[in-house]
Protein backbone atom coordinates (compact mmCIF):
# COMPACT_ATOMS: atom_id res chain seq x y z
CA UNK A 1 0.00 0.00 0.00
CA UNK A 2 2.76 2.50 0.75
CA UNK A 3 4.54 2.02 -2.30
CA UNK A 4 1.71 2.88 -4.87
CA UNK A 5 0.43 5.51 -2.41
CA UNK A 6 4.45 7.37 -2.61
CA UNK A 7 3.89 7.01 -6.50
CA UNK A 8 0.23 8.67 -6.30
CA UNK A 9 2.07 11.14 -4.04
CA UNK A 10 5.28 12.10 -6.22
CA UNK A 11 2.73 12.24 -9.85
CA UNK A 12 0.35 14.85 -7.98
CA UNK A 13 3.22 17.19 -6.24
CA UNK A 14 2.61 20.48 -6.35
CA UNK A 15 2.51 23.52 -3.82
CA UNK A 16 0.37 21.94 -1.15
CA UNK A 17 1.23 20.50 1.93
CA UNK A 18 -1.28 17.21 2.60
CA UNK A 19 -1.72 15.15 5.68
CA UNK A 20 -3.67 12.04 4.72
CA UNK A 21 -5.14 10.41 7.66
CA UNK A 22 -6.12 6.67 7.52
CA UNK A 23 -9.59 5.74 9.65
CA UNK A 24 -8.25 2.59 11.32
CA UNK A 25 -4.52 2.58 12.02
CA UNK A 26 -3.91 4.77 15.54
CA UNK A 27 -0.74 5.84 14.25
CA UNK A 28 -2.20 6.72 10.91
CA UNK A 29 -2.19 10.48 11.44
CA UNK A 30 1.90 10.16 11.84
CA UNK A 31 2.18 7.19 9.29
CA UNK A 32 1.04 9.63 6.08
CA UNK A 33 2.20 13.25 7.29
CA UNK A 34 3.84 13.86 3.91
CA UNK A 35 4.38 17.02 4.14
CA UNK A 36 7.51 16.66 1.74
CA UNK A 37 5.25 15.82 -1.17
CA UNK A 38 3.04 19.47 -0.63
CA UNK A 39 0.30 17.23 -2.89
CA UNK A 40 -2.49 19.67 -4.80
CA UNK A 41 -5.64 17.70 -3.04
CA UNK A 42 -7.25 17.15 -6.41
CA UNK A 43 -9.95 15.21 -7.45
CA UNK A 44 -7.50 13.22 -9.73
CA UNK A 45 -5.49 12.85 -6.19
CA UNK A 46 -8.31 11.73 -3.85
CA UNK A 47 -9.68 9.24 -6.21
CA UNK A 48 -5.96 7.37 -6.78
CA UNK A 49 -6.02 7.07 -3.16
CA UNK A 50 -9.48 6.08 -2.66
CA UNK A 51 -8.56 3.32 -5.33
CA UNK A 52 -5.83 1.97 -3.27
CA UNK A 53 -7.53 2.52 0.20
CA UNK A 54 -10.88 2.25 0.08
CA UNK A 55 -13.31 5.30 -0.47
CA UNK A 56 -14.32 5.57 3.09
CA UNK A 57 -10.85 4.96 4.39
CA UNK A 58 -8.83 7.77 3.74
CA UNK A 59 -9.75 11.74 5.09
CA UNK A 60 -7.30 14.62 3.24
CA UNK A 61 -6.77 17.33 5.57
CA UNK A 62 -4.95 20.38 3.84
CA UNK A 63 -2.50 22.14 6.03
Amino acid sequence: VIKPLKEILIKHSGNFPLMIEVNGLSNGRDLFILKQYRVEPSVKFITAVQNILGEDTVILLSK
